[in-house]
């Protein structure tokens, strides 16, 4: 069976799998750079999420006059899974090869692409620097509060947001579609639109699910890392 324009529906079918293998392609060809770049800031936001507390609990050991490398061993304890990660490391740098606390911490800071990190590092920098009394260690507990201030406002826009995103998904799930099968059988009967039952098939097996994946993946990644489980 051929359509209007001469092509069967297995050429339609071919052509429509050949366009999309070449958007893949393209995407794979262009995305490691964007993906490494997107895959580094989500990182950098994981890290400040966790942020706060690691300054909290770090604060506390400061303030009982714990010494320093010993308060980032104790801290780090009690921070999340991603920072206790990069703090395992730097800690091994500091113990191991002999690295000074500041130049280790400043140097984690400038791998990662993070305001909050560089600027509670110096502050870090600067109480090894000029000592560890009780009084120094309120500027990293008032840090970690303007940090824990910002992630409730973060997660109290998303929560926001999510209300449009609910019916933007709804939209792109259920409306959409059937929209398109009204428009394509009107259009078939009165406008002699051209489609096959491969471009049927093509949108209900390809497309749609393509768009609602693509949207569901905008919600995740639109989450703010503190509302993410560890």
């Amino acid at each position: 069976m051929k359509s209007r324009n001469g092509r069967t529906p297995m050429n339609e079918m071919l052509a429509g799998g050949a366009v999309l293998l070449g958007a893949i392609g393209v995407m794979g060809w262009m995305g490691p750079g964007a993906w490494k770049k997107i895959s580094e800031q989500r990182n950098a936001a994981r890290l400040e999420a966790q942020l706060p507390f690691f300054l909290l609990a770090l604060s506390y050991e400061l303030q009982a006059q714990t010494p320093f490398e010993q308060a980032l061993r104790n801290a780090h304890r009690h921070s999340g899974k991603n920072l206790r990660q990069e703090l395992e490391t730097v800690l091994t740098e500091i113990h191991h090869k002999g690295t000074p606390p500041t130049q280790a911490l400043q140097g984690w800071a400038a791998r990662i692409p993070s305001r909050a990190l560089k600027r509670s590092m110096a502050q870090l920098a600067n109480l090894y620097r000029h000592g560890t009394k009780t009084r120094n260690a309120t500027p990293l507990r008032r840090m970690a509060q303007e940090l824990l201030f910002l992630q409730q406002n973060q997660c109290r826009e998303f929560g926001q947001k999510m209300a449009l995103y609910a019916l933007m998904f709804i939209a792109v799930s259920a409306i959409l579609p059937a929209l398109f099968q009204s428009f394509v059988t009107i259009g078939s009967a009165f406008m002699e639109l051209d489609f096959t039952p491969a471009h049927m098939l093509f949108m209900a097996a390809i497309g749609f699910p393509l768009l609602d994946i693509l949207m569901m993946a905008f919600m995740r990644f639109s989450m703010p890392p503190a509302l993410e489980e560890e």
